[in-house]
């Protein structure tokens, strides 16, 4: 960013009091508030950056950034957390070798992390990391994060059940299975034929299997806990700047972001 807040916000405010538009007074107040996100953002990197630094493992600098931002969630953050569920998303997406910009083609666990993440709630957002948070004690590591983890991962697994249940994915699940047993055909085709309730009764008890859903469960939560929440958040404030400095393009200020300042 080539400017700092206090410059942005006495920028705005000049531009805000020479505007006359409602939609342009509109676009600065979300701007305000964007920008107050990112200062949050900002100090939540270079906290984990500074606790890095003095020789902490990633362990301790996610308790120590996950309590702070549990602290933050009375200030609103709504666009952080927006941000934020959409960075979990690609980074899990990705661990199971799903490409996030190319939705379409995913099996249950991509149809779940993909529903459950898009889905989410911002105040049940807050209530995870809330509620996360308020057993910390200073005897030691509590488990912030990996309660974040196991949280979001129960969400995700029910995802998986909701998935195997929806029509159209089902179909397919089922198709697939039904084609690796008897050849390609069609799914019109194979629903005249008996093994297709056989493959579909498979394919739930597949689904149900409590070790299958064990291990789904392990690997997810595996790759929750192994996100960098520091380097999270500086990629999150990153993304708000970048709506931010779109947001201010369609005023003329689109250069306080990236680029010279207003009237160079």
């Amino acid at each position: 960013m080539s400017l700092s807040h206090r410059k942005l916000e006495e920028l705005i405010m000049k531009k805000s009091l020479k505007e006359s538009s409602k939609i342009e007074k509109l676009v600065l107040m979300e701007v305000q508030l964007l920008n107050e996100e990112i200062t949050y953002l900002e100090f939540l990197h270079e906290e984990g950056n500074r606790l890095k630094s003095m020789g902490h493992s990633r362990e301790v600098v996610n308790e120590e950034i996950s309590k702070m931002f549990g602290s933050m969630l009375d200030k609103g953050l709504d666009g952080a957390i927006d941000s934020i569920k959409a960075l979990i998303l690609d980074s899990l997406l990705s661990a199971i070798g799903l490409n996030p910009k190319q939705p379409g083609g995913w099996g249950l666990l991509g149809c779940a992390i993909s529903n459950t993440l898009e889905e989410l709630d911002i105040a049940t957002f807050k209530k995870i990391f809330g509620d996360a948070s308020s057993g910390y004690t200073e005897a030691g590591l509590q488990g912030i994060w990996p309660n974040i983890c196991d949280e979001l991962t129960d969400l995700i697994l029910r995802g998986v059940t909701e998935c195997a249940t929806q029509k159209a994915q089902r179909s397919k699940l089922v198709l697939g299975f039904y084609s690796a047993i008897v050849g390609d055909v069609s799914s019109a085709e194979a629903q005249k034929n008996f093994l297709w309730n056989a493959s579909d009764e498979t394919m739930q008890n597949l689904v149900n299997d409590t070790e299958l859903m064990t291990k789904m469960r392990n690997y997810v939560a595996e790759e929750l806990c192994a996100i960098d929440v520091s380097e999270m958040f500086g990629q999150a404030g990153d993304m708000l700047s970048g709506i931010t400095g779109k947001l201010l393009g369609g005023l003329g200020l689109g250069g306080l972001f990236g680029g010279a300042e207003e009237g160079t």
